[in-house]
């Protein structure tokens, strides 16, 4: 249970980052889901949610340290476009640029 709420500060950070495996989960991609120009809690509370479930593999509820892992690594590819094994600002910049 404590290995659970020491985690917690460390799969924030990361599910922010974590690609989104299923189609409902990309709709999520852009915080402003109701496009009012506004972000919302209950917009960064469902975000957050789809998150979570897309990577929570296993679906059992609970991240695991390997799961939150698997996202960063998942995010990291999806980002590295020209695949060298870095993320430069440029690859950064071109992803949220192209998320509006």
């Amino acid at each position: 249970m404590k290995l659970r709420f020491l985690l917690l500060p460390i799969a924030i950070p990361v599910l922010a980052l974590a690609q989104p495996v299923s189609a409902q989960a990309a709709d999520l991609e852009r915080p402003d889901i109701n496009q009012d120009g506004k972000i919302e809690q209950s917009e960064v509370l469902e975000l957050a949610e789809a998150r979570f479930h897309a990577s929570d593999l296993n679906q059992d509820g609970v991240l695991t340290l390997e799961e939150v892992q698997q996202a960063a690594l998942d995010r990291h590819a999806a980002l590295d476009t020209n695949k060298d094994g870095e993320v430069t600002r440029r690859e950064m910049r071109s992803r949220f640029m192209s998320s509006n």
